[in-house]
């Protein structure tokens, strides 16, 4: 399975914060901030959509934006830590301060942060 560029539009009064989250994400290209919104441009592989998706549909509950759009850009690429095959799993904790083994979603939907001991590279 291949990667796919997108680009997370937020609104809200977190953004700053959340900029400084995604920075740190083993999938971010690129993120900016300005007057309460943020925009990063994020190159995951495509079964990992659904966590872009799920803070797409309750951006407050997940990252604390009024309101997400996902952009899916057609001419726009770039390479990540991960899709430069540049990450490696010696974290505890991932850079956005989640626990994988504390997920529901670990070893069901998701193989874990790339960034940490915890990340399953043979998807089970």
């Amino acid at each position: 399975m291949g990667n796919i560029d997108v680009i997370l539009y937020g609104k809200g009064g977190e953004s700053v914060n959340i900029a400084e989250v995604f920075r740190s994400c083993p999938y971010t290209v690129t993120c900016s901030t300005c007057g309460g919104y943020v925009w990063s441009h994020f190159r995951l592989p495509e079964n990992h959509l659904w966590w872009l998706e799920a803070a797409e549909k309750d951006p407050a509950g997940t990252v604390g934006l009024e309101s997400i759009e996902l952009l899916f850009p057609e001419k726009l690429t770039g390479e990540s830590e991960f899709s430069r095959g540049e990450t490696s799993p010696t974290l505890e904790i991932s850079p956005c301060k989640s626990y994988c083994p504390e997920c529901p979603l670990y070893r069901t939907r998701c193989e874990g942060c790339p960034a940490t001991v915890h990340y399953i590279k043979e998807r089970f």
